[in-house]
């Protein structure tokens, strides 16, 4: 069997479009171990089992010590989908913007730049104690 091409960008494709589901904070962004084995376990649930074969068919096995068959299959080819995501990952996260929370937090509000106050509580309204 060949290279299966089209699940290399099949994982190009579904990261892109995990990274883009949500937005990220810099700690989780910086926590590559962890981002690669999530996006790397959606992947694998996401994939029928001839896309699976295929990705690892003229792979050579590398610990034959697995306890069954169904362990080697899961290992070979989380590790191969994690190698896939964590090239591109680092490619799209290399060339990101950054948001942070959406704009300018210093923002001052409208209200206090000359306009009416509010009428629903003037602001020398005597507490509770002084009357």
């Amino acid at each position: 069997m060949k290279k299966n091409m089209g699940s290399d960008i099949m994982i190009k494709e579904k990261v892109k479009e995990m990274l883009n589901h949500k937005e990220w904070t810099l700690a989780e962004l910086q926590d590559m171990k962890e981002l690669v084995s999530l996006f790397s376990d959606e992947i694998y649930g996401d994939m029928d089992a001839k896309e699976k074969l295929d990705m690892i068919w003229d792979e050579p096995i590398i610990n034959i010590e697995q306890a069954n068959f169904g362990r080697l299959f899961y290992y070979m080819v989380i590790q191969k989908i994690s190698e896939q995501v964590a090239i591109v990952l680092k490619e799209l996260l290399m060339n990101a913007n950054v948001n942070f929370n959406g704009g300018n937090n210093n923002e001052v509000s409208e209200r206090s730049l000359g306009r009416e106050s509010s009428k629903e509580r003037p602001s020398d309204e005597k507490t509770d104690s002084e009357e």
